[in-house]
C-alpha cells in the first residue's frame, strides 16, 4: 500500500525527493590499446576542463584503459540530456571505444 503523505521542507531534502530530487548518469569507455599514460591524462583532463567543469558537472571515476565513471551536479539538482549529450559527443569526438552513457536516473534511489 502507498501512502500519499504531505512532507515538509526539511523532510524532502533529507530524503532527497521532488525538488531536492539528484539525477545523474553513469558512463564508460576504453582507450585503445597502446594509448600512453600522457594520452590518457591529456583526455581526461580536457573532459574535465571542456565539458564537467563549463556544466558545474562533478565526475568520480577512474581506470586505465578502461574506465568508468558517475557524473553528477556540483550541488543538488539534476543532470539532463543534454549534459549525456555533451559527455558522449566529446568521447566520441577522441575516438574512444566502446562509449556507455546510461540514461539518468536517481543518484539516491535509484
Amino acid at each position: 500500500m502507498k501512502v500519499n503523505a504531505k512532507r515538509n521542507t526539511r523532510l524532502r531534502k533529507k530524503l532527497r525527493v521532488d525538488e531536492f530530487q539528484e539525477l545523474g548518469f553513469e558512463v564508460t569507455w576504453t582507450f585503445a590499446q597502446g594509448t600512453t599514460d600522457e594520452q590518457i591524462d591529456t583526455m581526461v583532463d580536457g573532459l574535465i576542463s571542456d565539458v564537467i567543469d563549463v556544466n558545474t558537472l562533478g565526475f568520480a571515476g577512474g581506470g586505465d584503459l578502461e574506465w568508468e565513471g558517475l557524473v553528477c551536479t556540483q550541488a543538488i539538482g539534476k543532470c539532463t540530456d543534454e549534459h549525456r549529450a555533451a559527455v558522449q559527443a566529446y568521447l566520441e569526438s577522441h575516438k574512444l571505444e566502446n562509449i556507455e552513457v546510461t540514461p539518468l536516473f536517481d543518484l539516491w534511489w535509484g
